[in-house]
């Protein structure tokens, strides 16, 4: 993943902050700002990862425009669907809807401490 998002800036969450993917174990959330970089972005994993032998499945991805505008993102020729809200650690986020930092923070904290019990 640190290779897919070399030199990219995702989207600009503060003056000088930008955010590109939420990844914890196999649960991934990717942010760009267009169809076309979510497109690219999503070639780039891709064929990245069918060089370690793996491939994104298009039926399990989906896609979710904050502003609930139409999506047009493909992968493989394949259009992923567009949905309206999705869970991400258990916290359901909504398009339209800015969540809580503090929920945020305290699932990836629960989540860090059952994964950090299985050693």
């Amino acid at each position: 993943m640190r290779k897919a998002f070399e030199d990219r800036h995702g989207v600009q969450y503060d003056v000088n902050n930008f955010l590109t993917n939420l990844i914890f174990a196999d649960d991934s959330a990717i942010f760009t700002n267009t169809d076309t970089e979510a497109t690219d972005i999503f070639y780039h994993i891709a064929h990245i990862a069918q060089s370690y032998g793996l491939r994104i499945n298009a039926d399990k991805t989906k896609v979710m425009m904050m502003d609930g505008s139409q999506a047009n993102i493909h992968l493989n020729g394949v259009q992923i669907e567009q949905v309206q809200e999705f869970k991400y650690l258990g916290l359901l986020v909504q398009e339209k809807k800015v969540a809580s930092t503090t929920k945020v923070h305290s699932r990836i904290g629960q989540a860090t401490a059952a994964f950090a019990l299985l050693k």
